[in-house]
C-alpha cells in the first residue's frame, strides 16, 4: 500500500512539476534551470505529504534531515542529468521527463531503507 502511495504522490508532484517546468522552458529557461528552481519546493511538500500519507505510522527521529540528504543527493543528479541530456541535443520537455523516470525508482527504495522505515509489526 505504501509503494502505491508513494505513485499516487509522486506522480501528482511530477505532473505538477512537469507543467510548471513546460511554463519555465516557455518563459526563456533551459529545463535544468527550472528543475534547479521547482526541485527544492518540490521536496518539500512531498516530504510532508509522504510522512503524513504515503508512508504514515513510520513517524522517527531524524527524518527530515535523512529526507533531505536523500533529495540533496536527487536534486544534484536532477540538474546535471538534465543538463547534460541538453547539452547532448535531446529536446528540453523530454530531458525532465527522462531524469524523473530515472531518479523515481531509487528515489522510494531510498526513502524506504533509510526515513520512512517500517516500525516492527507493520505491513509493508
Amino acid at each position: 500500500m505504501k509503494a502505491f502511495r508513494f505513485g499516487i504522490v509522486g506522480l501528482a508532484q511530477n505532473a505538477t512539476c512537469y507543467a510548471l517546468t513546460l511554463v519555465l522552458i516557455w518563459a526563456g529557461l533551459a529545463a535544468w534551470q527550472a528543475v534547479l528552481i521547482l526541485n527544492p519546493i518540490a521536496v518539500a511538500v512531498t516530504f510532508f505529504v509522504h510522512r503524513s500519507w504515503s508512508f504514515s505510522g513510520t513517524s522517527a527521529k531524524g527524518q527530515w534531515w535523512r529526507y533531505t540528504a536523500i533529495y540533496v543527493l536527487s536534486y544534484i543528479y536532477a540538474v546535471l542529468f538534465t543538463w547534460a541530456q541538453e547539452s547532448a541535443g535531446l529536446p528540453a520537455w523530454l530531458t525532465v521527463i527522462v531524469t524523473t523516470i530515472t531518479a523515481a525508482g531509487a528515489i522510494y527504495i531510498s526513502l524506504r531503507l533509510f526515513v520512512f522505515r517500517d516500525n516492527p509489526g507493520d505491513s509493508v
